[in-house]
């Protein structure tokens, strides 16, 4: 067995799955994403596997994977004592590449399999087991905010482990492959971005997707979906104008303002809370990696320094300087 570790990155390796695999496994998720419990399905002998762990600002990006013959799968509980440990409010989708899955949250079951995904919030309990049909397994699991889902969608647990499973839209599940494939090169800033263009997609689709006729989101909510992906794209563009936005979505102008009619906030409102937000975040880790205020700033789209300091104190009631000082990141709290 071999464990990595870097700024945000974690990884583990092993050339056989045993007990004790089973327990660093266990300690490597309480440490990068949630406390869970760790049991054996049975009896299974992979030969060999690794999981890949990225987080960054509340984002997490996990890829695991494992070959050899197996007689059966790895199962994981979170119960009331686990969350009672590890409060974090988020939520996740796990999509299965190789194998099968089962997850069980809230009295409903739901089975996955290559190609498909499952939708659940980690601060509720849930069960999840492989269901191994072959001699590969395959998972690619993408945390979000508590926070973050709450902004985006409305009553977001009527979502989770739903009958029908997820099926993303090719864009988003192409996506979602590179990300997973390619993320492991990205910088922390370059991460953060990216997973939430991913978290507004794969969001977009939630809202969108439902087989509820009263939660089915209209064009609206996928056009402001596209529009805020592509925001979130960009928010490190210091040049970036709202026609430049317009342009890019294919929308004339005037109607991308009417889309934002209905968000309480104008567009520009938004563009601004959305770069406060990242900066905010990138504020917390910016000690350790040895960022600036100013490098902050710009990383966020901010040209002024002093507007931004301004608007941040506006925001947050804190200057940068003090968010920056009192904050500890998440990856490095234990």
């Amino acid at each position: 067995m071999n464990a990595l570790s870097g700024a945000g990155r974690q990884e583990l390796t092993w050339s056989r799955w045993d007990e004790t695999v089973v327990n660093n496994f266990a300690q490597l998720a309480a440490r990068n994403v949630c406390r869970v419990k760790a049991a054996r399905a049975q009896t299974f002998s992979w030969q060999s596997g690794s999981t890949r762990i990225y987080s960054v600002g509340g984002f997490t990006l996990v890829h695991a994977g494992a070959c050899g013959p197996s007689h059966s799968g790895y199962a994981e509980v979170r119960d009331r004592e686990e969350i009672a440990s590890d409060p974090g409010d988020r939520f996740v989708l796990v999509m299965q590449i190789e194998s099968s899955r089962m997850i069980r949250q809230f009295g409903r079951t739901q089975y996955i399999e290559p190609g498909q995904a499952a939708f659940f919030c980690a601060s509720e309990p849930y069960e999840g087991e492989s269901l191994i049909t072959g001699d590969r397994s395959e998972i690619i699991a993408f945390y979000m905010p508590g926070r973050y889902v709450h902004e985006r969608l409305i009553e977001p647990k009527r979502f989770c482990v739903r009958e029908d499973p997820v099926v993303l839209d090719a864009m988003t599940l192409d996506l979602l492959k590179s990300f997973a494939a390619n993320a492991w090169a990205f910088d922390r800033s370059l991460f953060y971005r990216t997973a939430r263009i991913v978290a507004d997609l794969i969001l977009a689709g939630r809202d969108g997707g439902s087989h509820d006729p009263g939660v089915r989101a209209d064009a609206r909510v996928t056009a402001l979906g596209r529009v805020k992906a592509i925001i979130g794209r960009r928010l490190g563009e210091t040049e970036m104008t709202l026609a430049d936005l317009a342009e890019e979505a294919g929308f004339s102008l005037n109607y991308l303002h009417k889309l934002f009619r209905g968000e309480d906030m104008t567009l520009a409102a938004f563009v601004k809370a959305e770069r406060l937000r990242a900066a905010r975040t990138m504020l917390e880790q910016a000690g350790p990696v040895g960022m600036t205020v100013t490098e902050v700033a710009l990383n966020c789209g901010f040209s002024d320094s002093s507007f931004f300091s301004r608007s941040f104190r506006q925001a947050y009631g804190i200057t940068p300087r003090a968010a920056m000082q009192r904050s500890t990141p998440q990856w490095l709290s234990p």
